[in-house]
């Protein structure tokens, strides 16, 4: 009988997002020398906390299983399509939160694709964005700015590295201005 057979017998087997159906093994009760022969049997251990402690998740792995605790990633290549809608929703004066739902893209791949655009001056409407319409600044780039200084307060201090790229970029739109 494998480690994973016997340690069902004593606890519980739940089905837990996004983990699929996995044991249930609090902290204290696991041993540390299971985690090798357990890895050895084809079986991943997830830690997380559950009805208010720390508990490892065994799940086994079945042959044709991909294994992914993380929501799938949207698609990062963008069509034709999808840069004349970026580049009418943002013409339009769609909020930023909106075009980013409406395209399916994460925030920083929409910064991305009109840093891109704007960089390749690619039609006479990405020339648009950069420049100033009736006196004011770029709404988008304002936009822009402001969610370069959110991403910032997200992943800062972990990734302070990253950080300095995004202050960076700030810093230069600012210098356009």
């Amino acid at each position: 009988m494998s480690l994973f057979e016997e340690l069902a017998q004593s606890f519980p087997l739940e089905t837990l997002a996004p983990y699929g159906q996995v044991l249930v093994i609090p902290v204290k009760a696991f041993k540390p020398e299971w985690k090798s022969q357990l890895e050895a049997e084809g079986v991943q251990t997830y830690t997380n906390a559950y009805r208010g402690q720390t508990c490892f998740f065994l799940r086994k792995k079945t042959q044709n299983q991909t294994v992914s605790a993380e929501k799938p990633k949207p698609k990062n290549v963008w069509t034709r399509e999808e840069e004349q809608l970026l580049l009418k929703l943002v013409n339009e004066g769609v909020d930023f939160k909106t075009v980013c739902e409406k395209l399916g893209k994460t925030r920083m791949q929409v910064m991305g694709k009109i840093s891109s655009l704007k960089k390749k001056q690619k039609t006479k409407e990405t020339q648009n964005l950069s420049s100033e319409r009736g006196g004011g600044s770029n709404p988008l780039q304002e936009l822009t700015f402001k969610e370069l200084l959110e991403a910032c307060l997200t992943l800062y201090p972990r990734h302070s590295k990253a950080c300095m790229v995004l202050l960076d970029k700030a810093k230069e739109m600012l210098s356009h201005e």
